[in-house]
């Protein structure tokens, strides 16, 4: 019997590394044509990302920084999250407010 679930967790872990990289090509970006945003040091700005379209068709990049700093009095590295314009000449990203009690 144990020698059955050695031999199908084998199995399995060739499975997950034969298709994962599969999986981590399907984001197509462009090397040459790039738009690079930054946030502030030591928040790990860019921990998640996401694309917005607002609705007269222009699009941003919502990211995410877990251990940013805020304006909140009294809280250190709430966390935030930055609006960035997306396009090839850049912009400066915002901070979006969430909470504005607390």
């Amino acid at each position: 019997m144990e020698e059955h679930r050695i031999h199908t967790s084998i199995q399995m872990m060739g499975l997950l590394l034969f298709a994962l990289p599969h999986y981590s090509d399907t984001l197509n970006l462009n090397l040459v044509n790039f738009t690079e945003f930054s946030g502030p040091e030591g928040s790990f700005f860019g921990f998640s990302a996401d694309f917005y379209q607002f609705s007269n068709n222009t699009i941003s990049v919502v990211v995410g920084a877990p251990r940013a700093n805020t304006s909140h009095p009294g809280v250190t590295e709430a966390g935030a999250v930055y609006l960035c314009p997306w396009a090839q000449t850049g912009g400066a990203c915002t901070t979006m407010t969430f909470d504005t009690e607390g």
